[in-house]
């Protein structure tokens, strides 16, 4: 959709690529995970933000969009997950972030925006799903 939406730009350039794969040493202007982070236990957050802080460009900019512990329609289900606070397995692992928490994570980064953002995703099975989640936009220090 991003390539198609950007067809008319010839200096852009996307790559779909797994939080953790390894491209040499590319740097890019922006890291956008959408839906993902909450899939993640602690270790692979960790994973996950060394490699941001090591692939973003100085002033590059991170999107990220993560469940939060507000979420009607999936917090709280399934079995807690032992010294992992908001973090639930049901049919999948679930982490569920606090302000704080993404705050402190991405701390390497400039915040601009961090906001709660309530959508209703619909399904086609008919089914619609009421979610609630965090919005960050952080932007990396200037320096390389």
């Amino acid at each position: 959709m991003a390539k198609t939406a950007c067809s008319k730009a010839s200096n852009i350039e996307f790559l779909c690529c797994g939080g953790f794969t390894e491209t040499g040493n590319s740097k890019y202007d922006v890291v956008f995970i959408s839906n993902l982070y909450h899939f993640f236990n602690g270790d692979a957050r960790q994973k996950l933000r060394a490699t941001i802080l090591k692939r973003l460009k100085p002033e590059g900019l991170l999107f990220l969009s993560t469940l939060s512990p507000k979420d009607p329609q999936e917090y709280g289900k399934g079995i807690p997950v032992p010294n992992e606070h908001n973090s639930f397995i049901d049919k999948v692992y679930l982490h569920f972030c606090t302000r704080n928490e993404l705050g402190g994570m991405f701390n390497f980064l400039e915040i601009k925006e961090l906001y709660e953002h309530e959508y209703y995703e619909p399904h086609s099975t008919g089914e619609v799903h009421h979610h609630i989640s965090w919005i960050l936009i952080g932007e990396s220090a200037g320096i390389s």
